[in-house]
């Protein structure tokens, strides 16, 4: 149970991606089978070149709240591309009949207006879809899927957008997979070690082949307020 996992914007230390090449060359797996070249010119770019910032916009009456998250270019069909986030990204909790506009800002700096398509508040994880540009169109990147979850121990990487930064990357190791109760439904969730920040919820998680496992949506703490893990929804949630 996530009893002290908290459904917000996460947070804790992050890495840009400026000095990536330093930090990942000490988080290395002894066993040799990845090295820092490989994390940062196959996982790192390819994460950063999917992930967006996703901004909401919330109308109630005449009042205007706004939000920021993260999200991951998964699916694209001609010029139109689909980012997958969390529901509690893109949905405004302190007010169900707000109306909302939505935008995507890629690893480009350029902003889309962007629509909701689908979402599934009890796997807190929402689809939000957008029209590129044929210019924005050959530059994007659409994550990869793993096909399955990944083995305990195994190196793993989080890429967000933190205060709506883009490519904010950390390192860790996945600690457990473990079913536990999110919201109404019981899911295999995804616990691991790597550091995040606010605004990171929505972000992805990837294998060191650069293939999306899941997308990153809270932390767990202690008494103390000290971070202990961070939660991720398996990618397996979104493709079974």
């Amino acid at each position: 149970m996530l009893i002290t996992a908290l459904l917000v914007s996460i947070l804790t230390s992050c890495i840009p991606t400026v000095d990536v090449g330093e930090y990942l060359g000490g988080m290395l797996n002894t066993d040799g089978e990845t090295n820092a070249e490989t994390l940062i010119n196959t996982v790192a770019r390819d994460a950063v070149l999917s992930g967006v910032v996703i901004r909401s916009t919330h109308y109630s009456g005449f009042t205007k709240t706004e939000s920021q998250g993260s999200g991951v270019i998964y699916r694209e069909h001609g010029r139109h591309f689909f980012v997958l986030t969390n529901y509690h990204v893109v949905f405004n909790e302190s007010n169900a009949n707000s109306e909302s506009l939505y935008s995507v800002v890629d690893a480009y700096e350029t902003a889309h207006n962007a629509t909701l398509v689908a979402y599934d508040k009890g796997l807190d994880l929402a689809v939000l879809s957008f029209v590129a540009t044929t210019e924005a169109k050959e530059r994007l990147k659409v994550s990869a899927l793993a096909a399955s979850n990944p083995r305990l121990s195994s190196q793993i990487l989080s890429v967000g957008n933190p205060s709506g930064l883009h490519n904010a990357i950390s390192m860790g190791k996945i600690s457990a997979i473990k079913d536990v109760d999110l919201d109404e439904l019981s899911i295999a969730v995804i616990y691991h070690t790597a550091p995040l920040d606010h605004g990171s919820s929505g972000g992805g998680l990837y294998n060191t082949k650069g293939e999306l496992i899941g997308i990153n949506y809270a932390i767990g703490q202690d008494e103390d307020g000290e971070i202990k893990l961070s939660f991720a929804i398996p990618i397996e949630s979104v493709i079974g």
